[in-house]
């Protein structure tokens, strides 16, 4: 379900439980093991037709600065977002007069390896995110704000090292996070301006 223009639960159509399907393809490159950039081109869908089709084009920068902070350190990354395809009209990410939008993101991942054996590891980490809007991306009746929203809350990581290597790295996470929207995306979100995410899940790598 989902929350209609008025506040109440309405039934989307089918398949009414599919809300989002995206298509990533990602060209990335590290130069001396210190700094990351990739270019990244999105194609967001709903299946169940909550939001029309867009797409982007993504220019990311992550820096690895641990070798200078230690344990101190703070991970920065820094996103920018072209919209290819606009299409929506009133959805909580973007413009809403059609316009194509540029999207920029600010990140910090400052972590701390509690402990770490030959089975078990433990790790806390608080990862957030600044986005703004360069140009036409969270306007709402024709009203373009550059703070879009912070996000960010602890996470904690539990790797699970006691499973053999030839089936991957696998680890058990768990996390809150916590989401701070500007007045354009209060108005789309059912007037909610701050709202906590909880989440569990295991992750895998091979």
């Amino acid at each position: 379900f989902q929350y209609g223009e008025d506040g109440r639960l309405v039934e989307p159509s089918d398949p009414r439980f599919w809300f989002e399907s995206d298509l990533y393809l990602k060209l990335s490159a590290t130069w001396g093991d210190v700094l990351t950039t990739g270019v990244t081109y999105t194609y967001y869908t709903s299946p169940n037709d909550s939001f029309t089709t867009y797409a982007d084009v993504g220019l990311s920068f992550s820096l690895s600065d641990a070798k200078w902070l230690g344990a101190f350190a703070l991970n920065p990354s820094l996103l920018f977002a072209f919209e290819t395809v606009a299409e929506r009209q009133t959805e909580a990410l973007a413009s809403d007069d059609g316009k194509k939008g540029i999207y920029m993101g600010l990140g910090l991942a400052p972590s701390y390896t509690v402990f770490e054996d030959p089975s078990l590891s433990f790790n806390v980490s608080a990862p957030m995110t600044f986005g703004f809007s360069v140009k036409d991306y969270y306007t709402v009746d024709s009203k373009n704000q550059t703070f879009g929203y912070f996000s960010g809350g602890p996470l904690f990581t539990v790797g699970l090292k006691f499973i053999p290597a030839s089936f991957g790295d696998w680890s058990l996470k768990a996390g809150v996070q916590f989401l701070v929207l500007n007045t354009n995306l209060k108005t789309v979100n059912t007037d909610d301006s701050f709202v906590p995410i909880g989440s569990v899940g295991v992750s895998m790598t091979y």
